[in-house]
């Protein structure tokens, strides 16, 4: 027998407020137990705070930092990889189900080698990369011109399209 219910918008924010700081994860290709992936999301996160792992089924964990700033760190350093298998995430959202989602898509930070730092450009940056997918963001390393062997952004990819390897800058 199905219920259906309706619950008021502004109910459903409050009930919503807290999770908007938490990552959705899962380890794609390999089936990992709750202990062994936080162990090793500890180990190789090493973050100043701490954080509460949650499984949430189908391969799925949820991710809640104590310092919200922490996030934001484990998102910007990079693509993380367990057991020689990517760890996709993505920021939680109300519209995730766990009944229907494929994680089929990631972030990952592509690199852009010797391009003119004229072209250093948050907007510029952002729309090139839109030729190779989703851009979430660009490196705060590449927008303060600390680094300038190669410009990162920040992109979500999908793993069942083809990956573009090379862009060409003439």
């Amino acid at each position: 027998m199905l219920i259906f219910f309706f619950i008021n918008d502004g109910v459903f924010n409050d009930l919503c407020i807290s999770w908007y700081d938490s990552l959705i994860t899962k380890l794609l290709g390999k089936s990992i137990g709750f202990f062994q992936m936080r162990s090793k999301l500890r180990g190789v996160w090493k973050q100043s705070g701490d954080f509460e792992l949650m499984d949430i089924n189908n391969g799925f964990f949820m991710v809640k930092f104590d310092i919200k700033d922490q996030i934001t760190k484990v998102i910007n350093r990079g693509s993380w990889m367990l057991f020689y298998h990517y760890l996709a995430m993505c920021n939680w959202s109300s519209d995730f189900n766990l009944v229907t989602t494929k994680k089929n898509q990631t972030m990952v930070w592509k690199r852009i080698p010797s391009l003119k730092l004229v072209f250093y450009d948050e907007s510029f940056l952002l729309v090139m990369a839109i030729i190779v997918s989703t851009p979430v963001k660009v490196d705060l390393n590449t927008l303060n011109m600390e680094r300038g062997k190669s410009a990162r952004v920040c992109l979500e990819i999908d793993l069942e399209q083809p990956i573009m390897g090379k862009i060409d800058k003439r």
